[in-house]
């Protein structure tokens, strides 16, 4: 008489049914991980698209300002510079200050 001996069948399905759920619930959060990350990537994008319009909106802006800043101190036209109410006159002979003028108090 021969004997076979077979292991423990529940065993195997209980590993089984237990690595299944484990490889599930590891599927399932990564999945929710990448939902969320996918989200917050997306709010990114709407973030940076929503600040760079604010940047050339100012950057316009800065243009315009400097602009306006060349043409009021054209020194091609003082005379323009004169009529807009400065009291700037032009100097024929402007005196410069010098390294040694200020080191000698």
């Amino acid at each position: 008489m021969t004997t076979i001996i077979q292991p423990n069948q529940e065993s195997k399905k209980t590993q089984v049914f237990l690595i299944t759920i484990f490889l599930n619930i590891v599927f399932i959060s990564s999945a929710v991980v990448m939902i969320l990350l996918y989200s917050q990537v997306a709010n990114f994008r709407q973030e940076i698209k929503k600040q760079s319009a604010g940047l050339r909106t100012i950057e316009t802006q800065n243009a315009e300002l400097k602009n306006s800043l060349y043409t009021a101190i054209d020194s091609i036209n003082p005379q323009k510079l004169n009529a807009a109410g400065s009291s700037l006159i032009p100097e024929s002979n402007p005196e410069y200050i010098k390294k040694e003028q200020l080191a000698g108090f």
